[in-house]
C-alpha cells in the first residue's frame, strides 16, 4: 500500500499557510494565557496495511498544548464523517503548557472506500480554551472490505536470453496485488538464479525483499512495483541453460490469495555455449497428438499425427527416428508395445525450427479386434539416444500428457436399458397422472437405436395386475441421452374396499421383441421399479418459531423466563379430523448448544386446509451461547400426514447475560509449617437475575517452589457445601448458593502447611460457575512465607535427691537438633506441686512453690546436654516436680510438648527422718516419659499411685 504521508504533508503545508495567514490577519495577538489544545497529526501506523471495514484498526494521534496553562483529564476521541464515535475515547491525559505527545487508538470503520475521520482533542469539552476552533484534525484513510482477495503476483521482464559468465545484466521484475484488499501479513519477494529445472535456493541480491504489506492499485491505475538493477553472472557459472525465478510471498504468509499460479515467474537463459539441438514435440494443446479419424474403433486403423520442434540452439542432423508405442489400460507404464516407427528422417531440423511433414512423421496403428477400452499412445523421439541433445527428458509425448485422459477405443452397437420411472408429481389414489418410463442406452452403446418399443405391466398393492401396455416406437440416442415413454395412468381409488395406496410395482421391458442388436440382451427388463401412491392427508408444518423477550439485537436473556411460540399450519390435501385434532401436539427442544427436550404442548385444534394456530411453552435460557430452538409438530407421529419430514422448524439466536462470578481479598499469614494459618477470602456474583439462585464453586490450590503444588481437600463449612462425587462438572468441590439478595459470601478456611516444608507459598482461590461472562476475575492469590523448624529442646531426665533438710533436683537438658549450632542463655524452670492438687488440676494447678528459672551458663551446643541443680527446703508430704525448658518460649521449636517434664510422685517424711539419699536414682517421669499434660496425668491417676516411692 502506498503511504498517505504525501497527503499528510500537503495537509501540514496547508495548515501552515493558514496559520501564517492567521498571523497576518491578527498581528496584535498576545499569546494564549489559557490552554490551547491541538491535534498535530493523525494517520495510520507505519507498516500497517490499510484498514478493513468492521475491523479494529490502530491509528497514531499526536497532540500539543500550545497555551500557557496546563490542562488535565483531557480525552481524545475520533469521529467518522457522520459525527459518530468510531471507538473508545482515550484515557484522560494531562497536557502541560507547551507539552506535546502522541498515542495510539483503536477505531472501527463501518464502510469501505476513502473516508476522512476527525480526531478531536478535549472530546468531552472539559477544558476552557481561548481558541476552541483548532481542536480537530481531519485524517484520510482508504478503507478496504472486511473480507477480500489479496492476489499477489510476480513478473520477470528480462530481455537477455543468453549471456556469458561474468557478464553484467539488467534484471527487471515486478510485484503487485491484483486483488481487492491489501495483504494482512508481511510478504517476502525472492529472486533466484538456478540451473534449469532446479528448485530455487540461490538468492540474487538484493533479495529477499520484505514488504510489510502489498496493496492493490487505485481504480484505473496500473498496479505493481517495478524493480531493476545491474547484476553480474557469477564467474564460476557452468555453460548451459539456467533460470531466473521470481517468487512473491516466498514464505506463503498470505492466506487471502485465491490464485497461487501467478506468484511465480521464470525466465530461461543460456549461459555460455548452448548450441546443442533439443528435439521435442510441438506444443499445440490437445492437438499436440491426435488420431484420424478422431473416433478409434476396435478392428480399424487410425493415423497418429504430431509435429516436432527443435528448441535447442544447434541443428538436428538427419537420421532421427521416432517410434509409436501403445499400452492397454490399466496403464501403469509396464505394458508399452512398439507398433510402428518412422525410420530415419532424411532431413535436418534447424535450431528453432518445427517439422510437421505428415509423410515423414505420421504413423498408423491397427487396433486389434478385442481392443475396446482405454489405451495410451506415445511417440518416442530418438529412442536410441543417437542424437546428442541439450535435454533428453522431453523426448516422449503420451496421449494422456496432452489430453489428461486416455484414448477410448469403442465398438459400434446399441445397448438399451430401463433407467427408471417417475410421475409428474406425487401420485394419489383416484387421480389420473402421467407415468414416465425412462429409456436409455448404457455407456457401452455407441449407436442410436431406432423404432424402439416398450412393454409395461402394473401390479397394485393387492396384487391385481393391469396391462400389458405397449408404448412407442421412439428412437433412443446414445448415452447419456434419455428418451421418455409416457403412459397416462388412471390410478384406482379403492382396492378390495380400502384406499388403494402403497407401492405399485412396474414391469418395464424395452425391445420386448429383440428386434435391435445390442451389446447386452439381458439388461432390457426392470421389475424392481415402483411408484408410491398416497392417500390425501393433512400435512402439518411449523411455519415460524418466535421467542420472547429478546433485546434489540434479537438475543434472548439467560436466567429470565421466556416464551417460545410455534406457528403451526395444515398445508395438506384435506382437513384434520376431530380425533387428529385431539392428538395434535407440538414438541419443543434445543439442538444447540446442547440437545435437550423442553416439553410438549397440546394444540387441541383440528386445523382445516390452510389454517394456522399458535402454540407456546415457557423456557429459561440457562447457558451463554448460540441456541438452536426447535419446534416439531406431531413429534410422536400420532397423525398420518402427506409428508412426515417437514414437521420441524427452528430459530437460531444467541442467549446473553451479564452474570459474573468473582473472587477477591484472599488473605492468610506468614509463619511456621505445621501450624494453623487461617485463610479467608470473598466470593460472589455480579448481576444475578432477581429470581432464582446460582451455584458458585470454588477451589483452593497451594503452589510452592520447584513445581510443587497441591489442591486443598475441603470439608463443608459454616456457609458452604461440597458437591457430590458424581457431579457432572465439578465433583467434590466446595460451593455456595447465591441469590440477587445475597450475592456474595465470606469464606474462612483452615490451612496447615506441611510441617516438613519451608517455602514461599502462593495460595490461589478459583471460582467456577455455569454462567460466567468474565473469567478475568475468577482467580485471586496471596503469598505466605512459611518456615520449617527443626530446633528441638527437651528434658531428658530428672533426678530427685533427699538430704537431711532439703531436696536436690537435678534436671538434664538436651539439645538434639536444630538450625543453629549453639543456643545461648537457655532457661529452665522448676515448680513443686502437691500431688493431690496436680492430680486434680494438672498444669492449671497452683504450685506449692516456684523454685524459679535458671540459665545455662554459656552456650548449649547441638547434640549436647546440660545438668542444672535446684534445691528445695524439704517438707513432709507427696509432691510432683515439674521442670520446663525454655518456659518463656524464647526459642522457636518444632515440638513444644517435650519441653515439660514431670517427675514421679515423691513422698517425704518428717525432716528428722531425712538424710537418706533415695534420690540418687534417675527419675523417669510418669511411665518414664515426659509429661504431656496435667489432664493426661489425671487420667492415669490409678496407675500412677502404684509408682510412688516412699522416702
Amino acid at each position: 500500500m502506498k503511504s498517505n504521508n504525501g497527503d499528510k504533508l500537503a495537509a501540514v503545508l496547508l495548515a501552515g499557510a493558514l496559520l501564517l495567514s492567521g498571523l497576518m490577519v491578527f498581528p496584535t495577538a498576545a499569546g494564549n494565557p489559557g490552554p490551547d489544545l491541538v491535534i498535530r497529526d493523525f494517520y495510520e501506523l507505519d507498516g500497517n496495511p490499510p484498514p478493513r471495514a468492521n475491523t479494529l484498526y490502530e491509528v497514531y494521534v499526536a497532540w500539543k498544548n500550545n497555551g500557557d496553562a496546563d490542562a488535565t483529564g483531557v480525552r481524545i476521541g475520533i469521529e467518522d464523517e457522520d459525527g459518530d464515535l468510531m471507538g473508545a475515547k482515550s484515557d484522560p491525559i494531562d497536557m502541560d503548557a507547551g507539552e506535546s505527545g502522541s498515542l495510539t487508538m483503536e477505531i472501527t470503520f463501518d464502510e469501505t472506500g476513502e473516508t476522512m475521520p476527525v480526531a478531536i482533542v478535549d472530546y468531552d469539552a472539559t477544558v476552557s480554551e481561548d481558541d476552541e476552533s483548532n481542536n480537530e484534525y481531519e485524517g484520510w484513510f482508504n478503507v478496504e472490505p472486511e473480507i477480500g482477495i489479496a492476489d499477489v503476483w510476480a513478473d520477470l521482464d528480462i530481455e537477455e536470453t543468453e549471456a556469458q559468465a561474468g557478464q553484467q545484466m539488467l534484471l527487471r521484475f515486478s510485484v503487485g496485488n491484483s486483488g481487492n484488499v491489501s495483504t494482512a501479513t508481511p510478504v517476502t519477494l525472492g529472486l533466484f538464479f538456478e540451473e534449469a529445472g532446479d528448485e530455487p535456493q540461490n538468492w540474487v541480491e538484493p533479495t529477499p525483499l520484505h514488504y510489510a504489506y502489498i496493496s492493490p492499485p487505485p481504480p484505473g491505475e496500473a498496479g505493481g512495483e517495478l524493480m531493476e538493477f545491474e547484476w553480474q553472472v557469477p564467474q564460476d557459472t557452468d555453460d548451459g541453460w539456467h533460470e531466473f525465478i521470481v517468487i512473491a510471498d516466498y514464505y506463503e504468509n498470505n492466506t487471502e490469495d485465491n490464485n497461487l499460479s501467478n506468484n511465480r515467474d521464470t525466465h530461461e537463459i543460456c549461459i555460455g555455449d548452448c548450441t546443442l539441438p533439443d528435439l521435442t514435440w510441438l506444443e499445440q494443446g490437445l492437438d499436440s497428438i491426435t488420431v484420424r479419424p478422431p473416433e478409434a474403433v476396435a478392428g480399424e486403423a487410425v493415423t497418429v499425427l504430431y509435429a516436432l520442434a527443435n528448441i535447442g540452439e544447434g541443428d538436428a542432423s538427419p537420421g532421427t527416428v521416432i517410434n509409436l508405442e501403445v499400452e492397454k489400460c490399466p496403464c501403469d507404464g509396464s505394458g508399452w508395445q512398439q507398433v510402428n516407427t518412422t525410420g530415419s528422417l532424411r532431413v535436418p531440423i534447424g535450431a528453432g525450427e518445427t517439422f510437421d511433414s505428415e509423410s515423414d512423421l505420421a504413423m498408423n496403428w491397427s487396433i486389434p479386434e478385442d481392443g475396446p477400452g482405454d489405451w495410451d499412445l506415445r511417440i518416442v523421439i530418438d529412442p536410441g539416444n543417437s542424437v546428442e541433445e541439450d535435454r533428453e527428458d522431453n523426448n516422449n509425448l503420451s496421449w494422456y500428457d496432452a489430453h489428461d485422459d486416455y484414448l477410448e477405443v469403442i465398438e459400434r452397437k446399441s445397448d438399451l436399458q430401463v433407467a427408471g420411472a417417475s410421475t409428474d408429481g406425487q401420485a394419489y389414489a383416484g387421480d389420473t397422472i402421467d407415468l414416465n418410463l425412462e429409456i436409455q442406452q448404457s455407456e457401452l452403446g455407441n449407436k442410436m437405436a431406432t423404432d424402439v418399443n416398450v412393454r409395461l405391466r402394473i401390479t397394485d398393492p393387492e396384487l391385481q395386475e393391469y396391462g400389458p401396455y405397449t408404448l412407442g416406437p421412439y428412437d433412443v440416442g446414445t448415452f447419456p441421452e434419455i428418451t421418455i415413454f409416457t403412459f397416462e395412468w388412471d390410478i384406482p381409488l379403492n382396492c378390495g374396499g380400502s384406499a388403494c395406496i402403497g407401492d405399485y410395482t412396474l414391469e418395464v421391458m424395452v425391445d420386448p421383441g429383440n428386434e435391435i442388436g445390442e451389446w447386452d440382451e439381458t439388461n432390457n427388463l426392470r421389475n424392481d421399479l415402483s411408484i408410491n401412491v398416497k392417500e390425501k392427508l393433512p400435512d402439518l408444518i411449523v411455519t415460524d418459531v418466535v421467542i420472547t423477550p429478546v433485546d434489540e439485537d434479537g438475543s434472548a436473556a439467560v436466567g429470565v423466563a421466556s416464551t417460545i411460540t410455534a406457528v403451526v399450519s395444515n398445508v395438506g390435501l384435506r382437513d384434520m379430523s376431530p380425533g387428529e385434532g385431539a392428538d395434535f401436539e407440538v414438541t419443543f427442544s434445543t439442538a444447540a448448544p446442547s440437545q435437550s427436550v423442553i416439553g410438549t404442548s397440546a394444540v387441541g385444534i383440528a386445523l382445516a386446509i390452510g389454517e394456522s394456530a399458535n402454540v407456546s411453552i415457557g423456557y429459561i435460557f440457562s447457558d451463554l451461547g448460540t441456541y438452536k430452538v426447535v419446534a416439531e409438530a406431531d413429534a410422536a407421529d400420532d397423525i398420518n400426514e402427506m409428508d412426515e419430514t417437514n414437521n420441524e422448524a427452528y430459530d437460531i439466536l444467541p442467549a446473553v447475560t451479564s452474570i459474573d462470578g468473582w473472587v477477591q481479598n484472599v488473605t492468610t499469614t506468614d509463619g511456621l509449617s505445621g501450624k494453623n494459618h487461617p485463610l479467608s477470602f470473598e466470593i460472589g456474583f455480579n448481576n444475578l437475575p432477581a429470581s432464582g439462585w446460582q451455584h458458585l464453586f470454588f477451589r483452593v490450590t497451594v503452589e510452592g517452589t520447584g513445581g510443587w503444588g497441591d489442591v486443598l481437600q475441603l470439608e463443608a463449612g459454616d456457609n458452604f457445601l461440597i458437591s457430590a462425587s458424581d457431579h457432572e462438572v465439578w465433583p467434590n468441590m466446595a460451593f455456595v448458593n447465591l441469590t440477587a439478595a445475597n450475592s456474595n459470601a465470606s469464606i474462612m478456611l483452615v490451612w496447615v502447611p506441611d510441617k516438613d516444608r519451608s517455602d514461599n507459598y502462593t495460595i490461589t482461590v478459583e471460582v467456577f460457575a455455569a454462567i460466567d461472562t468474565n473469567e478475568d476475575n475468577n482467580a485471586n492469590s496471596t503469598r505466605a512465607n512459611i518456615e520449617k523448624l527443626t530446633t528441638d529442646l527437651l528434658i531428658e531426665k530428672m533426678s530427685v535427691k533427699d538430704t537431711a533438710s532439703s531436696v536436690q533436683v537435678i534436671v538434664d537438658v538436651v539439645f538434639p537438633q536444630g538450625e543453629q549450632s549453639t543456643l545461648w542463655d537457655v532457661e529452665v524452670s522448676l515448680k513443686v506441686y502437691d500431688w493431690e492438687d496436680y492430680a486434680a488440676d494438672g498444669d492449671t494447678a497452683v504450685p506449692r512453690e516456684n523454685l524459679g528459672t535458671k540459665t545455662i551458663n554459656g552456650g548449649l551446643s547441638r547434640g549436647s546436654s546440660w545438668s542444672l541443680t535446684f534445691t528445695w527446703a524439704r517438707e513432709k508430704g507427696e509432691f510432683i516436680f515439674v521442670a520446663e525448658v525454655d518456659p518463656n518460649n524464647k526459642v522457636r521449636e518444632i515440638n513444644e510438648i517435650n519441653n515439660v517434664y514431670a517427675s514421679d510422685v515423691e513422698e517425704f517424711g518428717d525432716v528428722s527422718t531425712g538424710g537418706t539419699d533415695n534420690g540418687g536414682e534417675e527419675d523417669g517421669g510418669l511411665f518414664g516419659i515426659p509429661s504431656i499434660s496435667g489432664l493426661a496425668a489425671l487420667s492415669l491417676l490409678g496407675t500412677v499411685a502404684l509408682l510412688r516411692r516412699r522416702r
